[in-house]
């Protein structure tokens, strides 16, 4: 027979996980300090052609610097882009100085979905970052890429995880004691920091595989 408890436990660590990374990130998505790729200046004018480059990140970093925006202690920023968008732009041939991470040649320590580094940014590729479909004037989907330093945004939580589990026959209705309740519950919340000025951009582009 499975062991049923084991795998809704597995289960229940992965949507916890989930739901405070989903809770991160549509506060960083709610951000104001906003770009958009190509000449669009709404979302709704994005298109797959309006997709992330090697140039369009210089142009973000500039702007970060121009912004007085700290960098990491290694020296760069961060990013966090879909997969969609990973593909532009590791595909633009434009773009010289893409470096992939299994490249670095002075080994260093990688972060948990690190996929390379450019014009002085690491990129991060997660398939949850924050898309909106069909948001793009010809339908297709729109892409957030989180350009940020440090102390950007900070998460907190007044009620830690808690897990729970209530054995078949227990304190719920089941009166021939043949089901058991697994659950979880916390109090968790993100803030940006930018009272004193964004130390992040949202650029928000098209790409070429978020077609309609």
């Amino acid at each position: 027979p499975h062991d049923l408890i084991s795998i809704a436990s597995d289960r229940l660590a992965r949507q916890a996980a989930e739901t405070m990374d989903n809770v991160v990130r549509d506060i960083l998505a709610a951000g104001t300090n906003v770009k958009y790729a190509g000449a669009a200046t709404s979302r709704g004018d994005l298109t797959v052609a309006d997709k992330i480059t090697g140039e369009l990140v210089k142009k973000t970093v500039a702007g970060l610097k121009a912004a007085n925006v700290p960098t990491f202690a290694d020296g760069t920023y961060r990013c966090i882009i879909h997969p969609f968008q990973e593909y532009d732009l590791i595909s633009d041939t434009t773009a010289n100085g893409w470096l992939e991470a299994n490249k670095y040649v002075d080994n260093t320590p990688l972060i948990t979905g690190e996929i390379g580094k450019f014009a002085g940014v690491r990129f991060l590729v997660s398939s949850n970052a924050k898309a909106w479909v069909g948001a793009g004037d010809d339908d297709s989907t729109v892409f957030n890429a989180h350009f940020f330093g440090p102390d950007s945004y900070t998460v907190g939580d007044s009620q830690t995880l808690q897990a729970y589990f209530t054995a078949p026959g227990g304190d719920h209705a089941d009166p021939l004691a043949q089901m058991a309740i697994a659950g979880w519950k916390m109090r968790f919340g993100a803030k940006l920091l930018d009272l004193a000025g964004a130390k992040y951009v949202r650029l928000e582009t098209g790409a070429t595989l978020g077609a309609a």
